[in-house]
Formats: structure tokens, C-alpha cells, sequence
């Protein structure tokens, strides 16, 4: 019932819809137009890899984005499976965003990645808030059980 959907569980439900929609407005606004910029391409041509980065954060942000939807399915039908998978939508996330910023670092090792380590650390946060929540939760475990 309604007692069992605490306020971390509307974090839970918060978190996968915002993360949707940032993700699309990424992908829209700022992934998909640098493929055709001149700036970008000119990036491209003393850094091959950037390109290939590029086609990966588009491929990997769609995914998280179908991901995050199939979650909310999961999470509003109260199957039990939904705490492990978000676990790892979480993981997936925490290592995509490790696997950029690595990739960039690479790639232009003297550009100031300050936002990308910030964005790292909240993510991380969100990881260490969420994950622990998730596993041991008797809440969790009361809501989940279809």
C-alpha cells in the first residue's frame, strides 16, 4: 500500500524520470548537433577517437534512456526484480560516466575536466545514496513482490 512508498522510493521514481529526460535533451541538444559542427569536425581530424566517443555516448544514453523507461514499467507494476536492475542501471551509469571522462582525459590530457569530475562525484553520491537503499531496504522488499 501507500505506507510502504517512502520517501526514498520517491527519489527512486524521481531520479529514473529525470535521468530520461536529461538524457534525451543530451542527446537533442547537444550530441546529435556537435556531429555536424565544423568545430567538432575539425576536433575530429587531430582526434579520431572523438568521434567514435561521440557515437558512444549517443548509443549509450539512447540505451539508458529505453532502460529507464523499462524501469519505471518495473517499478510502478512493484516487480520484484526492479531493486537488482536498478542496481545496475545505477552501475551502468556510474561506469559510463567513468568511461567518458577517462576517454576525454586520454584523449585531451591537459583540458580542465573540473565539471566532468564534479558530475562524476554526484554521481557517485547518487550511487552510494540510492544502492545501499535498494539492497537492504525492508521497505524495498515490502513494495517489490510481484
Amino acid at each position: 500500500g501507500q505506507a510502504s512508498f517512502s520517501k526514498w522510493l520517491w527519489v527512486v521514481a524521481i531520479s529514473l524520470i529525470a535521468s530520461s529526460v536529461i538524457r534525451v535533451l543530451a542527446i537533442v541538444n547537444s550530441e546529435l548537433p556537435r556531429l555536424s559542427s565544423e568545430r567538432f569536425q575539425n576536433y575530429v581530424q587531430s582526434h579520431p577517437g572523438l568521434l567514435n566517443l561521440l557515437y558512444f555516448e549517443i548509443g549509450m544514453n539512447a540505451f539508458l534512456v529505453v532502460s529507464a523507461l523499462a524501469l519505471n514499467f518495473l517499478f510502478y507494476t512493484r516487480h520484484k526484480i526492479f531493486p537488482h536492475l536498478m542496481v545496475a542501471y545505477v552501475a551502468l551509469t556510474v561506469l559510463f560516466r567513468v568511461a567518458v571522462v577517462a576517454a576525454v582525459n586520454s584523449m585531451f590530457p591537459d583540458a580542465n575536466l573540473s565539471a566532468s569530475y564534479i558530475t562524476l562525484v554526484r554521481y557517485l553520491l547518487w550511487a552510494g545514496a540510492i544502492v545501499p537503499y535498494l539492497l537492504t531496504s525492508s521497505e524495498v522488499k515490502k513494495r517489490f513482490v510481484n
